[in-house]
């Protein structure tokens, strides 16, 4: 919850502020935290601007009642403004500055000094002209800020920008000139964006330079007598959420000890348990499959549901290194 407390973090110094709101997932959590850290001096403000859907409007005020914080509704019609029904490609440049002024005004009037919106850094990667607008009108974006992403297929390209960024900080305390990983050449034939954010940060990687493939890695930890020589493979536990569900401290949590419980009862080294929406899809080498009879599944099924998963599933292709890139949503 590191990344929250972060966000939280970011409107103690704040005196008051206002939430452009929307209804949707980034400005709810940026609402969430801003009335976490500030109560009622936090206030959520929606457009009703003729364009919102219905359902989009109950959605925002629906999230407010759940957070309990004020919410106001700016009540104008988009379709007065000329520039926007021309339809262009700044139609959202135009949207943005008309919603924009409105919040200033209102800000005034409450006496605020800052407002917010829900941009996060998934969406500077996207001709986004509305964004511009809004930041040429000083509204600030605290999830951008505290660099929260969404779980989308680059989630581990951040992941590892933010390690590099840590990584050089505490180089440069320590007089540290050059970093390194642990990429090997058989590392580069998977979608492997986190090695190209460890890449842009300067992080270089001497198996892949010296042309080190990961048998020959295995055999050299062996001769040299380290206990890890044979251990599986193994990524960060939001590999096993499908790209675009959110990663939460709840199903890191049941996937790891879905994953303990699953070694336990079979004895197996190499296993994932992939959360996909509540299922606990289990995979082990194809080989090993046939291990799961009818009381071990009946076990799992019950130790699982315990945890939280709503049921289980075993993978009839086997594991395979970075399959939760194909696994549909």
């Amino acid at each position: 919850m590191s990344k929250l407390n972060n966000l939280v973090d970011w409107f103690a110094d704040k005196n008051k502020v206002m939430i452009a709101l929307s209804g949707g997932v980034d400005s709810a959590v940026v609402a969430y935290a801003a009335f976490q850290a500030l109560g009622s001096s936090a206030i959520a403000v929606t457009a009703d601007y003729k364009t919102l859907s219905q359902e989009e409007l109950l959605s925002a005020k629906q999230v407010c009642s759940e957070i309990g914080i004020e919410q106001m509704i700016l009540d104008y019609s988009e379709l007065e403004n000329d520039e926007f029904v021309k339809n262009d490609s700044n139609r959202c440049f135009h949207c943005r500055m008309e919603l924009g002024d409105h919040l200033i005004k209102l800000a005034k009037n409450h006496d605020v000094k800052t407002i917010v919106d829900g941009t996060n850094l998934d969406d500077l990667g996207d001709y986004r002209p509305g964004i511009q607008a809004l930041k040429e009108n000083g509204i600030r974006s605290p999830l951008v800020e505290t660099k929260f992403v969404k779980n989308d297929s680059n989630r581990c390209f951040h992941c590892r920008m933010e390690l590099g960024d840590h990584l050089i900080k505490l180089a440069k305390n320590h007089d540290v000139k050059t970093i390194v990983d642990g990429t090997n050449l058989d590392d580069l034939g998977d979608h492997r964006p986190g090695i190209q954010a460890l890449k842009e940060n300067g992080i270089r990687s001497p198996l892949v330079e010296t042309k080190f493939v990961k048998h020959v890695v295995r055999d050299i930890a062996k001769s040299v007598g380290l206990s890890v020589y044979d251990r599986p493979s193994n990524s960060c536990l939001a590999s096993r959420i499908p790209w675009g569900q959110r990663i939460t401290a709840e199903r890191l949590t049941r996937i790891e000890l879905g994953e303990t419980l699953v070694k336990q009862l079979t004895n197996l080294k190499q296993v994932r348990v992939r959360d996909i929406q509540g299922c606990a899809k289990i995979e082990v080498n194809k080989e090993m499959i046939s291990i799961f009879d009818e009381n071990i599944i009946n076990q799992l099924n019950k130790k699982l549901k315990v945890i939280g998963f709503t049921s289980i599933e075993i993978d009839k292709d086997g594991y395979r290194p970075g399959k939760i890139n194909v696994i549909p949503n």
